[in-house]
């Protein structure tokens, strides 16, 4: 018996054929880093105001309308807040100031108590340790804001 020929070779191309992309490897996302603060023994910080500070802040002039600026406010006070290790009660102290164009604090005052000086005392720090605060937005034309806040 013969051997069978070889079948023919295909020619040549001109252009070299590239070999198939590889497609992607996979990536496995990382696990997300955990959203609550860690648990911490002692002096607490956070929002002065609790929770919800929609109606703790009120301003003496009606016309005020730059809702921005007192979120800024509040946002400035909230990082000078170290609430004292004082009774389980929900402890709560009103305070009044004004702020200058400029963004200083004047005229600050404790107008309720909250019936624990340490928490008073440390309404009022947070409040001081906070000035300069932004300046009065430019379309508000008067030389001072006058501001209630309820630090709980």
């Amino acid at each position: 018996p013969q051997p069978k020929p070889e079948p023919p070779k295909p020619a040549p191309t001109a252009a070299a054929e590239k070999p198939a992309p590889t497609p992607p490897k996979a990536v496995t996302p990382r696990p997300a880093a955990p959203t609550s603060p860690p648990k911490r023994k002692g002096i607490v910080r956070g929002n002065p105001l609790g929770a919800s500070s929609s109606a703790t802040v009120g301003v003496e002039d009606p016309n005020f309308t730059y809702g921005y600026y007192l979120d800024r406010v509040l946002a400035a006070i909230s990082e000078n807040w170290v609430r004292p290790p004082v009774g389980g009660g929900l402890d709560e102290a009103l305070l009044a100031f004004r702020i200058l164009e400029n963004g200083q604090i004047t005229e600050l005052r404790l107008a309720t108590s909250s019936g624990s000086d340490a928490f008073d005392r440390a309404a009022m720090r947070a409040i001081e340790a906070s000035t300069p605060l932004p300046p009065l937005p430019r379309g508000y034309k008067k030389d001072y804001l006058g501001i209630q806040l309820v630090v709980r």
